[in-house]
């Protein structure tokens, strides 16, 4: 399940276990907020807001199925990933791709959130995820630069997926972090979900 037999960024091989624990893991349950559906892996929202509700269901050859009912207006919603201990260099490349479905037309911004100490700062990626009808494999691109928190010396990072502020269905089938060094940028060096197989 690597692109290679040694991952040089511990972010990218923690992204890796949490995705095979939701994997092989038989999901059925109502969201609790900030509650765990595996290690490392956990919904969070706007708790002002009364009436949201996610339920949660997963089959066989998907991550999981997301219904969210949502009445308020929350000011965030989010499925969020516990990447660890780690660090990146300015000049690296992260990548997400993710095999998709539902939502149509909404889109879901991500971001790694790295806290140092007391700091918490948040990297934007440059990219989207977009819904949509049809299942579909997207991946999303960000070349870190020096202002990025993400970069420099070790931090604790965790990958959010910011979820839409109103109701819908998402069924999320596959995803994987990933991170090519400074110089090894070249898009055919990207991988694939198929790369990952094995």
């Amino acid at each position: 399940m690597e692109i290679s037999e040694v991952m040089a960024y511990s972010i990218e091989v923690r992204a890796s276990e949490v995705m095979a624990q939701l994997r092989d893991t038989s999901l059925s349950t109502p969201i609790e907020n900030e509650g765990h559906i595996v290690p490392g892996a956990y919904f969070s929202w706007d708790d002002r807001v009364k009436e949201l509700d996610l339920q949660v269901t997963s089959k066989d050859g998907q991550l999981f199925e997301l219904r969210a009912q949502i009445s308020g207006k929350p000011q965030w919603n989010s499925f969020n990933v516990a990447l660890e201990h780690g660090s990146t260099s300015v000049g690296d490349l992260i990548g997400v791709v993710a095999d998709v479905s539902g939502a149509d037309g909404l889109t879901f911004p991500l971001f790694i959130r790295t806290s140092r100490g007391e700091s918490i700062t948040d990297t934007p990626l440059t990219e989207k995820l977009v819904g949509s009808a049809k299942r579909s494999i997207q991946t999303v691109l960000h070349k870190v630069s020096h202002v990025d928190a993400v970069a420099g010396e070790e931090g604790y990072h965790t990958l959010v997926v910011a979820l839409p502020s109103s109701s819908f269905d998402v069924t999320l089938h596959d995803l994987r972090l990933f991170v090519l060094p400074d110089g090894e940028g070249e898009i055919a060096k990207v991988p694939t979900l198929s790369s990952y197989a094995g």
